[in-house]
């Protein structure tokens, strides 16, 4: 059994992943960041991996420029999520 440790995941409370030639796209979302911010802080981040996922559905690649920020005040999102420790 092979295992890994991401530090992007240790650092960040949800990542957006696309498969483009299956197009899937696969939301990781952090339990640690969940139980340090709470459900309000955490919903803001997972609306804002929706925001990716739509991006990858929409346009095959996802950013945080102008796709992304046209969300940030309707969602009540940051451009970039929360670290957290």
């Amino acid at each position: 059994m092979n295992s890994e440790v991401s530090e992007r995941t240790q650092q960040q409370a949800g990542v957006t992943e696309y498969d483009p030639d299956t197009q899937a796209v696969t939301i990781r979302l952090t339990w640690d960041a969940y139980q340090e911010f709470g459900w309000q802080q955490f919903s803001k981040t997972i609306r804002h991996e929706l925001v990716h996922a739509w991006q990858y559905w929409r346009f095959n690649e996802a950013d945080h420029v102008e796709t992304f920020a046209r969300w940030t005040d309707p969602l009540d999102i940051a451009q970039h999520c929360q670290q957290f420790t």
